[in-house]
């Protein structure tokens, strides 16, 4: 969850460590929220903290934000796309 580039001592840490595809672990990359950013929730939503289906609705095929925080991870991970 926490990049390895930014928080080298957690690469093995449990729960550091989330299972995703290969496409959202290229897009999420070394993404951490500066100040601003976690002001604005820009944030990769964590499954141990936040409650996937209050932001997001995967219901359909392309998934969609029912939240600010949601709809910016939809974005940046591209959870619309045909590849995820």
């Amino acid at each position: 969850y926490r990049p390895v580039k930014k928080f080298p001592k957690l690469e093995t840490n449990y729960h550091n460590l989330l299972y995703a595809c290969r496409y959202c672990n290229q897009w999420k990359s070394d993404h951490w929220p500066l100040l601003a950013q976690k002001i604005l929730r820009e944030i990769i939503l964590n499954p141990f903290i936040h409650k996937i289906c209050s932001h997001l609705d995967k219901s359909q095929f392309a998934w969609r934000g029912k939240t600010k925080q949601g709809r910016w991870n939809v974005l940046k991970l591209r959870l619309d796309s045909p590849l995820r």
